[in-house]
């Protein structure tokens, strides 16, 4: 059983000069997505941001994600990490992680 049906979008998160997430720019991007009428976000995916960041940058970039989208649509969590496992297992302490 899918998810959802349609077209979902791998949004990049964007960064402030000082290599810290820009999550002003993120919830426009995220709003704008979705006013265009995407079926599914998705995070930390194929645009290459994932692996780049810290275990705790990586985690409040997906909750603010999973916040600011606030079932209107699914989100998809891509995990690229080589150490997967690690990630996966601080996502499932959170609140969030389904």
């Amino acid at each position: 059983m899918s998810i959802f049906t349609g077209a979902g979008v791998a949004i990049i998160t964007p960064f402030n000069d000082d290599d810290t997430v820009n999550y002003e720019e993120f919830g426009r991007i995220i709003d704008d997505q979705i006013a265009n009428s995407t079926d599914a976000i998705i995070v930390c995916g194929t645009t290459g941001e994932s692996s780049t960041m810290p275990d705790e940058e990586h985690v409040s970039v997906i909750k603010y994600c999973v916040d600011k989208v606030a079932g209107r649509v699914p989100v998809i969590v891509q995990e690229k990490q080589l150490i997967c496992q690690r990630r996966q297992k601080k996502l499932e302490q959170t609140d969030f992680f389904v």
